[in-house]
């Protein structure tokens, strides 16, 4: 392969500190620079770096998800530009929100399997970071690397391995962890053991959190905050060749607390006892038989389920759902040149099956129909390297999905979605890139057959002849990466984006009311209603010494509903993040503190509500003695150290105050 494609490989620990996304404590000492391991990204099916590529990819790794004790959605995303959460702050009600697109416009996967569950208010996602290794988001239109749902972005979680887990030259070792956070008396006690040899290994992990209701910044409780988790993962791979590797994972989540049926609201009605069970399984397959020109296949068979068991406190009234998905996933990358051109091909497809079903009190539930749907697809992604300067990458995925549901008609039909990404080096240090992609989301199967009561009066309407939601997505940005500017050992990079998304047919439910006299009835109906534009910019810049690190991210959308000329409504406010840390004193500690400001969102529709300014100061410090063997590892943190009152525009309650957390780590 060209020599640039080969640097995709060896750079990508440097690339991730250039999205200032990862932070530089996996060792080293004031005499040497601090080093990241390797780290290759497949959330854009290309399996190389975060930064080198079109796609605008942020990455969070192990190291940095200890470093912020991450418990939920909301800490794993933290400071990544232009991604944000939506529904919070309950954690089974949390969304990624991807460049001001949410809810199932934007895809999920763990490792390869989709996470295709959705009801109402009830949130999509339930994981606990205690069991991942990394976490990949693409921003962006996606659907020609992962079909239906990628309008906003991708979201790419990996649970840990043996391999992972284990240093070189290591066959097998533990880790024991406890924390605990002052808002909610949360504890935290985890475990995970790991073996290996020559050909397989094994890694086992289970976690447990618990913690009562957290208060805001003026001390008031924040109702059914509360959670109690448990969560495991079960990891084994076997290498029968040195070509090919087997891997079977199976993780499960668990919650139990009491919530809001609309737990994404503020409303405190209808309370119930919620169980969330979520259990991923995957069966995966790797042929690598010519790493050096790149030759490989990945294959996933999966399995997802996410049942949720909610019985409401005041009558006993009994809810069951439930989404099982089966599927099967595969990438082929083969690299090869002609004369002068370099080139990697990615050939693929993928084909799974969403079964949903709910009941009420033991009886079907139209407000979560019995409902299924089948989709299959392929796709083909072309890398080109025309020498030293250009790159091209054309890519084009054909999606075709049938829905259907008792007592209703069944639909199939067939999206094609494009990209066209191009990169340009000016010099030696700066590239220019731009890009279009196209995207669509099909409609849920509960949009196309809800039915049943809404509320009182009111009754749901089916309408199976709902249209996708379509994007259209051009960007252009540059990246420019050099070292030595102020002293010998520092590295600077800096990335700049700007992009305009036009959406089409955007499937929103409206209230109709039929009469109001003697009481108010009507329908609830889902109707392709909007057009809509959303623009946007994206900075990063990561400067990095022998004992130090500065990070900066920032990213401002601008929304329009194009047919009323208004805001659109789910676009989060303006944000920039400066963070710093150094090891300056000691290269056992890494001492560093965060910075967000967050403008006022007054850019709202007119039912909307406008959301005031913040800004948040954080700090931390991490103790990693080397005398201990690294063996031991101690974290302590202050979150909002202010105590400010304050609440995420796209969440309907306030956010915790001032929180003091400690995490201490032994591995043996």
């Amino acid at each position: 392969m060209h020599r640039k494609q080969t640097t995709l490989y060896r750079s990508a620990g440097l690339a991730l500190l250039g999205l200032g996304l990862a932070s530089p404590a996996t060792g080293g000492t004031p005499e040497g620079p601090l080093q990241l391991e390797p780290v290759r990204v497949y959330a854009d099916r290309f399996g190389t770096t975060s930064q080198d590529g079109p796609s605008q990819a942020s990455v969070k790794n192990r190291e940095t998800l200890q470093q912020q004790q991450a418990r939920s959605l909301d800490d794993v995303l933290q400071d990544m530009p232009g991604v944000t959460t939506s529904g919070g702050p309950r954690t089974t009600a949390l969304q990624p929100v991807i460049r001001g697109l949410g809810d199932e416009r934007v895809v999920i996967r763990q490792d390869g399997a989709r996470q295709n569950f959705r009801s109402g208010h009830r949130g999509r996602v339930f994981f606990d970071p205690e069991i991942l290794q990394q976490v990949e988001v693409l921003r962006g239109p996606a659907s020609t690397q992962h079909g239906s749902g990628a309008l906003g972005g991708v979201m790419s979680l990996r649970t840990q391995r043996a391999d992972d887990f284990l240093h070189p030259g290591e066959t097998q070792g533990g880790r024991v962890t406890g924390g605990y956070r002052d808002q909610g008396q949360e504890t935290l006690l985890a475990g995970t053991a790991a073996t290996r040899g020559e050909r397989w290994g094994l890694l086992g992990s289970v976690a447990r959190r618990n913690a009562s209701d957290f208060a805001d910044g003026r001390g008031e409780d924040v109702p059914n905050t509360a959670d109690a988790v448990l969560s495991g993962l079960v990891n084994a791979s076997f290498q029968p060749h040195e070509h090919h590797r087997f891997e079977l994972g199976l993780s499960a989540y668990r919650n139990d607390h009491e919530i809001p049926s609309a737990a994404n609201t503020a409303s405190t009605d209808n309370i119930v006892d919620r169980n969330t069970r979520s259990d991923t399984q995957t069966l995966g397959y790797e042929w690598r038989p010519d790493t050096a020109n790149v030759r490989e296949l990945d294959v996933v068979v999966y399995r997802t389920r996410v049942d949720l068991d909610e019985t409401r406190l005041e009558d006993g009234r009994h809810d069951e759902t439930a989404l099982t998905t089966l599927g099967l996933d595969t990438t082929f990358r083969q690299g090869f040149a002609t004369g002068s051109v370099d080139h990697l091909l990615i050939l693929g497809g993928e084909l799974y099956r969403d079964d949903q079903s709910g009941t009420r009190n033991g009886l079907d539930r139209p407000q979560f129909p019995d409902a299924e749907q089948t989709v299959a697809s392929a796709f083909a992604h072309h890398r080109m390297f025309f020498g030293e300067r250009i790159e091209l990458t054309p890519g084009v995925r054909m999606d075709r999905f049938r829905q259907e549901a008792a007592g209703q008609p069944s639909r199939s039909e067939s999206e094609t979605s494009w990209q066209l990404a191009a990169r340009y080096a000016l010099s030696q240090n700066l590239d220019a890139y731009a890009s279009y992609a196209e995207a669509f989301r099909a409609p849920s199967l509960t949009e196309l057959y809800v039915g049943g009561q809404h509320f009182p009066g009111n009754l749901f309407e089916p309408n199976p002849n709902l249209r996708p939601e379509t994007a259209r997505n051009v960007e252009v940005g540059a990246t420019y990466e050099t070292d030595g500017i102020l002293r010998d050992g520092d590295r600077l990079n800096v990335r700049v984006s700007a992009y305009e998304n036009r959406l089409s047919d955007f499937i929103e439910q409206r209230v109709v009311f039929d009469s109001f006299f003697p009481v108010p009835t009507g329908r609830t109906l889902n109707e392709n209603v909007r057009e809509a534009r959303i623009r946007g910019q994206e900075l990063e810049v990561g400067y990095q010494t022998r004992s130090g690190y500065l990070k900066l991210a920032g990213s401002r959308l601008r929304g329009v509903d194009r047919a009323q000329g208004t805001p659109l409504g789910g676009m989060p406010a303006d944000q920039v993040s400066l963070e710093a840390g150094t090891r300056a004193l000691s290269p056992a500690w890494l001492l560093g503190g965060r910075m967000t400001a967050v403008r006022d969102q007054d850019r709202v529709p007119e039912d909307g509500t406008a959301t005031p300014g913040y800004t948040l100061f954080d700090l931390f410090l991490s103790w990693h003695p080397q005398h201990f063997d690294d063996a031991l590892r101690v974290d302590l943190g202050v979150d909002n150290l202010t105590d400010r009152t304050y609440r995420n525009h796209l969440s309907a309650l306030n956010s915790p105050g001032r929180n003091l957390r400690l995490q201490a780590t032994y591995r043996f």
